[in-house]
């Protein structure tokens, strides 16, 4: 193992006093907004329950993208997508298409026997669930590492409300890959966590795809245990969804999703590097969407991460992960910066003098705000999207690299490598 894992330093964590209070009431708000918006249309949960309603009569239209647009579906998927949704839904411009590996129909068909609102409930549910996981990750790591602390995390757990309010309005499921990123990979040594970290993952790559490009760090850490399990689940999922839908499936969700990628810059809610170009100019976007600019992204990020995270602390090497990877994401929505704010407390808590650095959590938080804001009410900012990704993976990577954040202290570095 080329990093170190994470370790308090200090006091444990705080599970007591006034601002542990505030805290759990914050979440506890957080938990029960699925329960007060359940009549709301859950814009990105109905393509899954259609998904799971269609895979075995009609596996022809589970990947109903035409043209390489999100929003142009075949009739018979729209029409079960306002099947689904609450009776006064403009369904002819809220309808989106399923675009997930085939892996997840197994889970899809579960959430499509609880019925349109059944089914939006629980996703809704479930991303809750793990931005409050991720949160209560941060306060673990960060509450006892000065009197301040807790304060702090207060601020911002109050200031990300509103971020709250994107995934869980739309009923998303980017929060898995906020708490992915904040569960880290250090405490994964013994088995049980290392089932719950690896599942958590393998999740987030049959919904997401691109997570599965964090292999990579765990290989460099030699993990091998994080990834034969997370292949297993993985073999799992696989074997569950040939048993309901046909293999012609895999091609078609490769067919759409190089569609969908030839096509994402131009979307008006898109976040990317891509949309960042496109609107410099379409020829930018149209040479960054290209095979060759496709490998150009990668390699640059794969190249990033390794400048500034080579020695750092295992978990700020596998947060910074996530971060970078979104460089090559096509498609980039508000709610992924998430992993931002996870990769900021991360960091931050390998530091032997994180006291000195806390305020950022609450800083980025604050930033966050306006376009939470925003994109709470249906609007969108894709251009200072992007220029905020590029300065959290810019200025974090510095942060990083010149020993302000996440490197490993004297007693952490010479910690085993699991098995």
């Amino acid at each position: 193992m080329t990093g170190a894992s994470s370790k308090r330093r200090s006091r444990g964590p705080v599970h007591a006093g006034p601002m542990w209070v505030v805290f759990l009431a914050l979440m506890g708000m957080w938990l029960l907004v699925p329960v007060l918006i359940r009549d709301n249309l859950g814009q990105d949960a109905v393509p899954y329950l259609v998904a799971g309603d269609l895979v075995r009569d009609q596996p022809h239209e589970v990947y109903a993208s035409q043209h390489g647009d999100l929003f142009d579906l075949r009739p018979t998927f729209a029409q079960r997508f306002c099947e689904l949704s609450p009776p006064d839904t403009d369904c002819g411009t809220v309808n989106v298409a399923f675009v997930s590996l085939p892996q997840v129909l197994p889970l899809t068909v579960v959430l499509a026997a609880l019925g349109g609102q059944g089914g939006v409930l629980a996703m809704r549910l479930a991303a809750a669930a793990c931005l409050v996981g991720g949160m209560l990750v941060l306060w673990r790591r960060l509450s006892g590492c000065s009197p301040r602390a807790p304060a702090l995390l207060v601020t911002t757990t109050f200031l990300l409300t509103p971020f709250v309010m994107v995934p869980l309005s739309l009923a998303q499921t980017s929060p898995i890959m906020f708490v992915s990123a904040a569960l880290g990979v250090s405490r994964s040594d013994r088995l049980g966590r290392s089932v719950g970290t690896s599942l958590v993952w393998m999740l987030s790559i049959v919904i997401k795809l691109f997570p599965g490009v964090l292999v990579l760090v765990l290989v460099r850490q030699r993990r091998w245990r994080l990834i034969a399990l997370a292949a297993a689940s993985f073999a799992v999922l696989t074997v569950a969804f040939l048993a309901i839908g046909p293999p012609s499936l895999f091609g078609d969700f490769l067919h759409t999703s190089v569609l969908l990628g030839e096509k994402s810059a131009a979307n008006p809610y898109n976040g990317s590097v891509d949309a960042l170009m496109y609107a410099v100019s379409p020829n930018l976007a149209t040479a960054s969407t290209s095979s060759i600019g496709s490998v150009v992204k990668l390699l640059g990020a794969g190249g990033l991460w390794w400048w500034a995270a080579r020695d750092a602390d295992d978990d700020v090497q596998w947060a910074y992960g996530w971060l970078v990877v979104m460089l090559i994401v096509p498609f980039l929505w508000w709610h992924y910066l998430w992993v931002a704010i996870a990769f900021i407390g991360v960091a931050v808590a390998a530091k032997a003098d994180a006291d000195r650095w806390l305020p950022a959590l609450p800083a980025a938080a604050l930033v966050a705000l306006p376009l939470g804001v925003i994109n709470s009410r249906g609007s969108s900012a894709p251009v200072p999207q992007a220029l905020l990704l590029l300065l959290v993976i810019i200025g974090g990577g510095w942060a990083i690299r010149s020993g302000m954040v996440g490197q490993p202290t004297p007693e952490t570095a010479s910690d085993p490598a699991p098995a």
